[in-house]
């Protein structure tokens, strides 16, 4: 027979779950249905994490000790994998202020005991708000496009929009990568541990999430697995450009003049056009292209306005190319997932881009002997657009006749 102390503990542990998942079902809901504050939740939560990737990359360059950047990295893919995974099955809000407390915690960490490599690891993988983020923000674009159709249209063709203000987010706190090695390693460690608060408590009082109204299975078949597959491969290849670029030019003006023309790129879908949901592969394999072609023809222009000159050229050529295509690859991808599983969707994009990071300083570790002038190496950048071009050729598949 159990003891009297056994069923109390009992019955309070009983009780603080029934509290706290009433706590949290209250949360949920909380907060105000409001477009403006979804997408200023959504943009800071982004802007916040990528404030602290610029703090790293300021005062740590990791990538200078590759062992120590490829377990980085690596975290990094499995933590935006699982919590874009996790966030599909419950509350998208409880997952994004879990990971955002956790980031919290982890920065208080490097604020009062320095850098190290431990809590950056852990930062890596439990910090992770952007697949989340994405996730939210396409399920608000679904619910409001059926709204407004009165529930006739559930296609998602204006989702390039949403993830290119996602890519905008990202990119921009790198714009401040000189002012945040100005204000050296404390005083900016500082500013983003204030911000991280102020970010998690806005996610809990303003951000309500939106539910999503759609039930759509994923495209079933072999031949789009390997599109899918292709897709990504392609991916990788044309996001090591940047990665390479983001090295061998790395300056305070690198990362405005990319700031610029991811801002350019941007600025693309926005503008008014079409529906072009259907021709997503089309239209990134155009993008890889035209990527390629304006290399080798920067390089021309480059050669001919001398070294500086040809960074500049770089650099506005890979940035906006990159802003156009990545919100479609994005998009090609939730279009084969299931409705159920954006955030997963989002998470495998974030890792594609991981490895590019990895795949970037590998390739130049392989090249360093050859002391590759900024002519050669843009010529290299040139060709991995092509490759990617390629590649993605064999994710145009049609079945049963219509392109999907």
């Amino acid at each position: 027979m159990p003891k009297n102390e056994d069923i109390v503990d009992q019955v309070s542990r009983l009780s603080i779950f029934k509290i706290a998942n009433v706590v949290l079902k209250k949360l949920d809901n909380f907060g105000a249905d409001s477009n403006l504050l979804l997408f200023i939740n959504a943009a800071l939560s982004i802007i916040c994490a990528l404030s602290l990737s610029v703090w790293m990359y300021a005062f740590f360059p990791l990538e200078e000790k590759l062992f120590f950047f490829f377990i980085w990295v690596l975290l990094s893919i499995t933590g935006a994998y699982f919590f874009g995974w996790i966030s599909d099955k419950g509350s998208r809000k409880r997952f994004l202020l879990l990971t955002q407390f956790l980031g919290v915690i982890g920065i208080w960490i490097l604020k009062k005991y320095g850098f190290n490599i431990p809590t950056i690891m852990a930062l890596s993988f439990l910090y992770n708000p952007t697949p989340i983020v994405n996730a939210i923000l396409i399920t608000f674009n679904q619910k409001y496009n059926y709204k407004t159709s009165k529930g006739k249209k559930i296609d998602q063709h204006k989702n390039p929009k949403i993830i290119a203000f996602s890519v905008l987010c990202q990119a921009f706190p790198w714009l401040f990568f000189g002012k945040v090695q100005g204000f050296g390693l404390d005083n900016s460690l500082n500013i983003i541990y204030w911000f991280s608060i102020a970010t998690f408590f806005s996610i809990v009082f303003s951000l309500k999430e939106p539910k999503s109204v759609i039930d759509r299975k994923a495209i079933n078949h072999k031949k789009l697995i390997f599109s899918s597959i292709s897709l990504l491969v392609a991916f990788l290849f044309a996001e090591s450009v940047y990665f390479i670029s983001a090295l061998v030019f790395k300056s305070d003006t690198f990362f405005i003049l990319a700031g610029a023309g991811v801002t350019t790129g941007a600025l693309v879908h926005f503008l008014p056009h079409k529906d072009y949901h259907l021709s997503y592969p089309t239209l990134i394999s155009s993008s890889y292209f035209l990527g390629g072609l304006l290399m080798f023809l920067g390089v021309l222009g480059g050669y001919l306005m001398g070294n500086a000159a040809a960074i500049k050229v770089f650099v506005g050529i890979i940035a906006c190319i990159g802003a156009i295509y990545i919100p479609l690859v994005y998009s090609r991808l939730f279009q084969l997932f299931d409705s159920k599983k954006l955030g997963e969707a989002s998470g495998i994009c974030e890792g594609v881009q991981g490895i590019a990071s990895v795949f970037a300083p590998v390739i130049l570790e392989i090249i360093k002997d050859f002391h590759l002038s900024f002519y050669l190496i843009g010529i290299l950048l040139g060709l991995l657009f092509f490759i990617a071009f390629f590649i993605n050729l064999f994710s145009v598949k049609r079945v049963h006749g219509q392109q999907v």
